[in-house]
């Protein structure tokens, strides 16, 4: 059985698989896949034509409201998007999710946005979910955090 990882955030997703060398001891997460929401990456006045909601007076000359323009509906649609986007780049780069363990790390709101496509996508796999943001870590500093959960195996040094 092979493990493996998705960790994921609003701004960045990451696939990783946990390979073992039995021989020499050591076990490593090897990035798949790598993927990146260029929409949380903009400024506000760079995805919208207006820099920031529009005002409308109130009839008779009253006071000045804000008007909701509905950006927040727009950003968790395409963060939407993305966690799909995410799941369906991991199920390619799993291939048979079969019995297969898959650990996914993400914020909270991406974890809620990952369940629903996880459990359409990922069906036979053995899905374990970690409230936890570790998208930005480097690969190592990854395996740490998931080998102090009890989740994967420490990372085994060569000659130890």
């Amino acid at each position: 059985m092979t493990k493996f990882v998705l960790v994921s955030d609003s701004r960045r997703g990451r696939v990783l698989q946990l390979t073992r060398d039995s021989e020499a001891g050591t076990s490593e997460l090897i990035e798949l896949a790598t993927m990146v929401h260029a929409g949380r990456r903009m400024r506000p006045s760079e995805k919208f034509s207006e820099p920031r909601p529009g005002l409308r007076q109130a009839q008779r000359g009253g006071p000045v409201h804000g008007v909701d323009d509905r950006r927040d509906s727009n950003m968790d649609e395409h963060d939407r998007q993305f966690a799909r986007d995410v799941v369906e780049r991991a199920a390619s780069a799993i291939g048979n999710p079969a019995g297969e363990a898959v650990i996914v790390a993400a914020s909270e709101h991406m974890l809620g946005l990952l369940r629903p496509e996880l459990s359409r996508v990922l069906v036979d796999a053995r899905v374990t979910e970690l409230p936890l943001n570790i998208s930005s870590l480097t690969i190592p500093q990854i395996h740490d955090e998931l080998s102090k959960r009890d989740l994967i195996p420490e990372r085994g040094r060569a000659g130890m």
